[in-house]
């Protein structure tokens, strides 16, 4: 089967995504019109092993829920849980900002063993770190980005794990239980951080429940390549 005979334009999902909300600038920033998913591929599968074919056409059928839209560069997919209260918004607390190619927390070079994570439809990046599982087994990926008073989070670009090491990511997965996110939303972000300079070249990709199916940062980067969001 000549897979981009029948993925060259696939639009996927219609779903009803929040955005333009009015936010509090100083802590959020509300998201502008999302669009159906609709993916375009830059390469002919023809020339792709099968198995590469197989890979392509299974990160398109992953984003085919409703949960998911195109926003900026990425796929972002709504939670399919409510926000927890009773905990703190994590926002300030966790944002990080990215200098030369490093990842800094409250000034200070990021090292992180345990830390929880989300990246919004704008690549702002929040982590939540601790110095062992347990501090951060009572956190929820919908605590980063959420508007107070709704119960609600808002959508995401991908969420999940990660280590960092010296102001490098380590680690990085798409383990979420309350955002499921997509293979290819990880694929998108890891492609999108990668790009700041923040993807240590020994990146591990492929722990956790969340499979990545990648083993490689190369092989994943080659994936990210060929996609194109419409």
């Amino acid at each position: 089967m000549r897979f981009i005979n029948l993925f060259t334009l696939i639009v996927l999902c219609v779903s009803q995504v929040h955005s333009g909300v009015d936010i509090d600038h100083e802590h959020f920033v509300s998201l502008p019109e999302a669009k159906p998913v609709a993916i375009k591929l830059k390469v002919d599968a023809e020339f792709l092993a099968p198995e590469n074919s197989a890979i392509l056409e299974n990160l398109c059928r992953e984003v085919s829920c409703f949960r998911f839209r195109i926003c900026n560069p990425f796929i972002i997919g709504r939670p399919c849980a409510s926000t927890d209260f009773t905990q703190p918004n994590l926002f300030v607390s966790s944002l990080v900002t990215i200098e030369r190619g490093l990842i800094y927390q409250g000034g200070e070079i990021l090292n992180a063993d345990y830390s929880i994570y989300a990246l919004n439809a704008y690549g702002q990046l929040c982590i939540a770190a601790g110095e062992s599982y347990y501090d951060i087994a009572e956190l929820n990926h919908d605590l980063f980005f959420r508007r107070d008073g709704f119960r609600f989070a808002l959508p995401v670009a991908c969420a999940g794990h990660m280590k960092v090491k010296n102001g490098k990511i380590s680690e990085i997965d798409r383990a979420s239980g309350h955002f499921f996110p997509a293979t290819l939303q990880l694929v998108l972000a890891v492609s999108y951080l990668n790009d700041l300079g923040v993807i240590a070249d020994d990146v591990v990709l492929n722990k956790g429940p969340y499979s990545s199916s990648f083993t490689s940062l190369a092989e994943l980067l080659s994936f990210a390549s060929m996609i194109e969001l419409g």
